[in-house]
C-alpha cells in the first residue's frame, strides 16, 4: 500500500510541475504597468519636477515607507544621466537605483531601473495636455522577464495590482505636490 501510495505522490507532484511549467510558457515574456492623473499645472512645470532625480522623494510612493532608507545621487541633478540609488532594510522598498536615460523636455523622461536582485525594468512618465486643462502624467513601467517562470507568473498574477497601487499613490503625491505645493 505504501508503495502505492509514493508512486501516487510522485506522479502527481511531476504533473504539477509540468503543469507548472506548460502554464509559464502561454504566459507573456513581458508586462507593462500604465497608471495616469490630470494634474492642475503646466506641463512645463510637471516636466521640471519628474526631470530632477532629486526631487523624486517628495512625491514617490516608496519613500514614506522606510525613513531609514539610504540614498544616494550620481551625476547632474536633472536630466539624462541623472541617478539615484536606494538601499532600505524594508522588503517593500530593498534596494536598487535608477537612471534617467531619456528627457525629452515638457514631453517625457525615461529612466532605467535596476533592482537589488538584479532585474531590471524601464519606466516612464510621458506628458501630454490634459482635456479638463493642465497636464495628463502617465506613468508606465516596462518589465521583460527574459523567459524566467516565476517571473512571468508574477508578472500576470501580482504586477499589476502592486505596482498599480504604488504608481497611483505615487501620481497623487504628484498632483499634491504641484497643486498645493505639499
Amino acid at each position: 500500500m505504501l508503495n502505492w501510495t509514493v508512486r501516487i505522490t510522485t506522479l502527481v507532484m511531476l504533473l504539477a510541475v509540468g503543469i507548472y511549467a506548460v502554464g509559464a510558457l502561454v504566459l507573456p515574456d513581458d508586462k507593462r504597468v500604465t497608471r495616469s492623473i490630470d494634474v492642475a499645472a503646466s506641463e512645463a512645470a510637471v516636466f521640471n519636477v519628474v526631470n530632477d532625480m532629486r526631487a523624486f522623494n517628495r512625491w514617490s510612493p516608496w519613500a514614506e515607507l522606510d525613513p531609514n532608507t539610504r540614498y544616494e545621487y550620481q551625476g547632474p541633478r536633472q536630466g539624462v544621466g541623472a541617478a539615484m540609488s536606494w538601499a532600505s532594510q524594508s522588503p517593500q522598498v530593498g534596494s536598487g537605483s535608477q537612471v534617467i536615460v531619456a528627457s525629452e523636455p515638457n514631453d517625457r523622461v525615461r529612466l532605467r531601473l535596476q533592482f537589488g536582485y538584479n532585474q531590471t525594468a524601464m519606466a516612464e512618465l510621458e506628458l501630454a495636455p490634459s482635456p479638463s486643462g493642465g497636464t495628463r502624467v502617465i506613468w508606465h513601467l516596462d518589465m521583460d522577464f527574459d523567459g524566467d517562470i516565476l517571473q512571468r507568473y508574477m508578472g500576470a498574477f501580482v504586477l499589476e495590482g502592486a505596482i498599480g497601487r504604488d504608481y497611483e499613490r505615487g501620481l497623487t503625491n504628484l498632483k499634491n505636490l504641484l497643486e498645493r505645493g505639499s
